[in-house]
């Protein structure tokens, strides 16, 4: 009994790129999101990204380099922030979509590292309009 704290002295780092990898994946899930686009300092570059072929959301990564741009992950103290921009499928409730990224990202983030996501910024880049229809 006298063990219990035994494994409690060290410390437990979770990298940015984890909660990168968690966000693309809840995000990916969502019906109606078209894509990912990449998100600066100031909102959202002017260039959305090519549409990513199956969601394959690691394309990104070779385009940008190693520096991750789709998202962007703010550590405050022991809470989280993360801001992400997206492009909507034509058809679909964009505050219904944006809502279900916000509870799927703070879900999944929570759940897989115990680290409080204090906010999820969703940024509706635009609308991909189907031209077959």
């Amino acid at each position: 009994m006298g063990n219990e704290n035994a494994y409690q002295s060290g410390t437990l780092k979770i990298s940015e790129e984890v909660i990168l990898t968690i966000a693309k994946h809840a995000i990916s899930d969502i019906k109606g999101v078209e894509e990912i686009v990449p998100v600066n300092e100031s909102g959202i570059k002017n260039k959305p990204l090519k549409k990513l072929a199956s969601k394959d959301w690691g394309i990104a990564g070779k385009i940008f380099g190693k520096k991750n741009n789709l998202i962007k992950v703010k550590l405050l103290g022991d809470v989280v922030e993360i801001t992400l921009a997206v492009i909507v499928k034509q058809g679909h409730k964009v505050t219904m979509i944006a809502e279900n990224i916000q509870n799927a990202v703070k879900s999944s983030v929570q759940s897989m590292t115990g680290i409080t996501v204090s906010r999820v910024n969703v940024i509706i880049s635009g609308i991909s309009i189907n031209k077959d229809k």
